[in-house]
């Protein structure tokens, strides 16, 4: 008898609303275990980011987002987990921070369609392949509200 395979484990930086169609297709068609750790950093402004200037609407809208994440894979039958970045931390760093602590096989890079990023979102494929081992994608997410 052969052991069973373990989890292909993906982590999602997701600075989008909502998980990639592409994603959700791939993990609606797996054939063995995944595990996907979905990771919402802080999106602030640049001043919020550079100075430290107090965004309250920078935490909920990480939580709102994480959650309607985690709540998209979990209804394919998905193992699922997730959390929100520090404030004090870039997306990249919460990346490589993630990446270090669960050590995923990929990461999954979830932006918001090209015409709404954000300036944090701008040059993260980039950056993040500097900083992580594994393979890394990226995938825009479809607008808020289809």
């Amino acid at each position: 008898m052969t052991a069973p395979l373990p989890p292909l484990r993906i982590l999602v930086l997701l600075t989008a609303d909502r998980l990639p169609d592409a994603l959700l297709h791939r993990l609606a068609r797996r054939t063995g275990p995944v595990s996907v750790r979905i990771v919402a950093p802080l999106l602030l402004g640049r001043l919020g980011f550079w100075f430290a200037v107090d965004d309250r609407s920078a935490v909920p809208a990480a939580q709102r987002r994480l959650g309607d994440a985690i709540a998209q894979a979990a209804e394919l039958g998905v193992d699922v987990s997730g959390r929100i970045g520090d404030a004090s931390a870039s997306a990249v760093q919460v990346l490589e921070d993630e990446t270090a602590l669960w050590r995923p096989d990929e990461v999954v890079i979830a932006l918001h369609p090209d015409e709404s990023q954000a300036w944090s979102e701008r040059d993260l494929e980039e950056t993040a392949r500097l900083h992580v081992d594994v393979p890394v994608a990226v995938q825009h997410a479809a607008a808020a509200g289809r």
